[in-house]
């Protein structure tokens, strides 16, 4: 009787390691400084590209990425994004333009940025962070943004055969000058062992 419930208890557990294989068992964050961004300004300049230049949002070259111990990823979310205008902005070495007046992000009346890649030879794309048309948060003397991330799964992009790429939508109108702004990201990685 007594071989019988160990067996019987080996071959519940058999069944309740096989049911995690896959699926995520832990997590971790992840954060990630961006490097600067400049976006030009002043002149005859009065019209915003419609795109920034492409951001480096690069989770595996981060040092805590690296650190981990799984076997496996289950799922990369982008938990948070936020832009801040960096003292080099208002620097006249980095600008001749610059005019002296203190830069923001009131130069914007929205942002998306998607994340692109080309997963099973299909041309894919998703949103995953933006400011919505006239936020708040784009107003005059705002010199820090937290975009709203959208919580999708980006594992497929970042394990893309042929890299991926984030991608920047904008609107709004040339700054007077130019304006230099860097940024910090955080991600949840979902983690599973085998």
């Amino acid at each position: 009787m007594m071989s019988f419930r160990i067996l019987a208890a080996t071959i519940g557990l058999a069944g309740v390691l096989s049911a995690c294989d896959n699926t995520t068992i832990g997590s971790f964050t992840v954060d990630e400084d961006l490097p600067e961004t400049r976006v030009e300004g002043g002149g005859f300049v009065t019209i915003l590209p419609a795109e920034l230049a492409p951001f480096n949002l690069n989770i595996e070259a981060s040092e805590e990425f690296g650190a981990e111990q799984y076997d496996y990823l289950t799922y990369i979310k982008l938990s948070s994004l936020s832009f801040s205008i960096t003292a080099s902005s208002e620097d006249a070495d980095e600008d001749v333009a610059e005019n002296g007046m203190p830069d923001d992000f009131d130069f914007l009346s929205s942002i998306a940025l998607y994340i692109e890649a080309s997963i099973d030879g299909t041309e894919q794309r998703a949103l995953i962070a933006s400011l919505a048309q006239n936020d708040t948060q784009l107003s005059s003397g705002m010199q820090n943004i937290q975009l709203s991330t959208t919580g999708v799964d980006i594992l497929d992009f970042v394990e893309a055969d042929d890299g991926y790429t984030i991608v920047s939508e904008v609107s709004g109108t040339a700054p007077p000058d130019a304006v230099i702004f860097d940024g910090s990201s955080s991600y949840r990685v979902g983690v599973g062992f085998r």
